[in-house]
């Protein structure tokens, strides 16, 4: 069974990649359960203008990072920061992709499918959601949109798991269940 992250105690002498990871799952939680609330239940103008667009706009300036963290990640001995900058450029990004199969979800599948989407995600450390807009729209025919969103959200993950590796985490199966 998963624990929260939270909830994880460190256990090396090099505790800042885990602080950093645990404070962006605290904040993709945090996110995804507020906005979840306001959005299905009746706050689509706040959820949007203050959460949605907010998160639009910091994954996609986090993209410009990219060539940074590149670089970063060339030196050996800058490696780890490197990492730490592919590792928040792929969080943002998730955190977006998810906000984003949400409301595509929702608009349209319907409120229901969007809850029980949510409720999976939960249970499945936030890729459940992806599988659940993958089956609705592999049913309603628009392969290419749960080929495009699914590939992305697996192409963050692998780029997380890079930042992970290169902050010299080791990807442990408490560490995989999480972006």
């Amino acid at each position: 069974m998963q624990r929260l992250p939270f909830l994880r105690t460190p256990t090396s002498e090099n505790r800042w990649p885990h602080v950093l990871t645990n404070m962006m799952l605290n904040v993709a939680l945090v996110t995804g359960v507020v906005f979840m609330l306001l959005f299905l239940f009746g706050g689509e103008e706040p959820s949007g203008k203050y959460i949605l667009l907010p998160i639009m706009y910091v994954s996609g300036g986090s993209i410009l990072l990219l060539p940074l963290a590149l670089i970063f990640a060339a030196i050996k001995r800058t490696r780890a920061a490197g990492g730490a900058l592919f590792y928040i450029i792929a969080s943002l990004s998730i955190m977006w992709l998810w906000l984003f199969a949400l409301i595509s979800l929702y608009q349209n599948a319907g409120k229901w499918p969007a809850v029980i989407g949510f409720i999976v995600s939960l249970f499945s450390s936030g890729l459940g959601m992806f599988a659940v807009f993958g089956l609705m729209a592999i049913v309603s025919g628009q392969w290419t949109a749960a080929l495009l969103l699914v590939g992305a959200a697996a192409l963050c993950r692998v780029v997380s798991n890079l930042g992970k590796s290169l902050m010299g985490l080791r990807p442990s199966e408490e560490q995989k269940g999480w972006v």
